[in-house]
């Protein structure tokens, strides 16, 4: 490198592999492997050189001395409050070049950038930022701080958890003069009627009329109502935290309280931006236990993705997810008549997620008795 070295960093596992793809695959010299300074000094006609995390971190490596620096399987900067992020941030300060190298997702990747932004230099408040996202974790990386029990342990350390957020964004038009989209999302009148159109469009959904259970009656509803009845309950009635936690008491002393999920979650009246009637629990997740399959750490609520779909895209529409999991969002959208694009780096989910989208393809395939004798719908009218 043209006025000085340059040295990777990495796990002291993968040296051997990297040092092989350098030469092999790359053509490269083979880069040096160094120990301390000593080793930097007697290799100065070496332009890339390596070590290990651990010689950085217990300083016999100076990562001043180089004019550039990379982090090979930089997920150690994760963890905000590590030794290994506190510290690289500083020795790693007065390096003019800076790179950083991962290929691990993570469903808590927010916090991955700013934790990078912060070693990187580039956001100057990304230690600030870190101790918010930090603190305000949601439930993928650190599900024992919403525990009961570790809450009774020590409070200091717990966090609430967050709720799904949906970012709508647009592509604009060639035509803006108008503001239609070039492949626009259409709607037929006689399916989706004048009626369903006023109520959609003004997002505040009232109850039928019916009458709504007591606070008595709540107790002896079964848990498999109890979400939405309790949901409606709380929209009609004052809201009173403390007469929530007796009922929560109540329902705990009768068993009927699970530790897994919470049933007497509060209604919301802003249901155009709040969507307080999603069944967390309906996910692919109780698939993947039922096969004693790898569980996904944060799984995507089905009826989410089926709202979105349904809402924003047109039959035959390609639906992408970046960030594929066990591909809800692919698997639901072929289940709707679209097609279904997923990303996903780890191999386990990657697998399981496959095979609910050959499934799901199988099953809308699927020839009917009245395909066989010419009375149903072809296969690209079903599409």
């Amino acid at each position: 490198m043209k006025g000085g070295q340059a040295l990777i960093v990495l796990p002291l596992g993968v040296k051997q592999e990297f040092t092989r793809d350098a030469v092999e695959l790359l053509g490269y010299e083979k880069p040096a492997y160094v120990r301390k300074m000593e080793e930097v000094w007697a290799a100065a006609g070496k332009e890339i050189l390596i070590t290990n995390y651990e010689r950085v971190r217990d300083g016999d490596i100076e990562p001043g001395y180089f004019k550039a620096a990379s982090l090979d399987e930089a997920s150690v900067l994760r963890s905000f409050g590590s030794k290994t992020y506190q510290e690289f941030l500083e020795k790693f300060k007065s390096v003019k070049y800076k790179l950083v190298a991962t290929a691990t997702p993570s469903p808590n990747r927010y916090k991955e950038l700013i934790h990078y932004a912060g070693y990187l230099g580039i956001m100057d408040t990304g230690q600030a930022l870190t101790r918010f996202f930090q603190r305000d974790s949601t439930k993928a990386n650190n599900l024992n701080r919403l525990g009961w029990t570790e809450q009774c342990k020590d409070g200091s350390k717990m966090g609430v958890g967050c709720p799904e957020y949906i970012l709508l964004f647009r592509k604009l038009p060639t035509d803006r003069s108008n503001a239609y989209a070039d492949e626009p999302v259409k709607k037929s009148k006689e399916k989706y009627s004048r009626g369903q159109w006023q109520l959609d469009a003004h997002g505040y959904w009232r109850s039928s009329g019916d009458r709504l259970v007591s606070k008595e009656e709540l107790k002896d509803v079964p848990v498999s109502s109890l979400q939405s009845v309790y949901r409606e309950y709380s929209r009609e009635n004052v809201y009173s935290y403390q007469e929530h936690v007796e009922l929560a008491n109540e329902l705990d002393k009768d068993g009927k309280l699970p530790a897994s999920f919470m049933v007497i979650a509060p209604g919301s009246w802003n249901t155009l931006e709040v969507w307080d009637d999603i069944n967390r629990m309906n996910t692919l997740n109780t698939t993947q236990s039922r096969r004693r399959k790898q569980m996904h750490v944060c799984p995507l609520q089905i009826d989410i993705v089926e709202r979105v779909i349904n809402r924003f895209s047109n039959k035959g529409d390609t639906v992408l997810d970046p960030f594929g999991g066990l591909m809800t969002v692919p698997m639901v959208a072929v289940k709707m008549g679209r097609e279904g694009y997923g990303i996903e780096l780890n191999p386990d989910y990657f697998r399981d997620g496959v095979g609910y989208l050959q499934a799901a393809e199988e099953a809308r395939e699927a020839p009917t008795l009245f395909d066989f004798i010419g009375e149903g719908k072809t296969q690209e009218e079903k599409r």
